[in-house]
């Protein structure tokens, strides 16, 4: 992701964020914790308990954000903008 006088760029899965401020200044934040590990952790958790305690969003929070998703891959093959109330 680029803005007018920065770069952005998340590597792997653990979310790290390069932030190029200029050709001479980079900023690196190195993420302590695998987000996508503990999404996965706090769902099997979930399941084993019959709790949904550790989880953050509610299930219509979920819906919303797989409608975007799918918004952005009908986009994405379609080459056309998509709107996430149709869906």
């Amino acid at each position: 992701m680029a803005s007018r006088e920065k770069t952005f760029r998340f590597s792997n899965h653990c979310m790290d964020l390069k932030i190029q401020h200029s050709a001479a200044h980079t900023e690196e934040l190195i993420s302590i914790d695998n987000p996508l590990l503990a999404e996965n952790r706090a769902f099997l958790t979930a399941l084993k308990s019959d709790s949904h305690a550790g989880i953050h969003s509610t299930f219509d929070d979920a819906v919303e954000s797989l409608k975007v998703s799918i918004a952005a891959d009908l986009s994405i093959q379609e080459s056309r903008p998509v709107t996430i109330s149709r869906l």
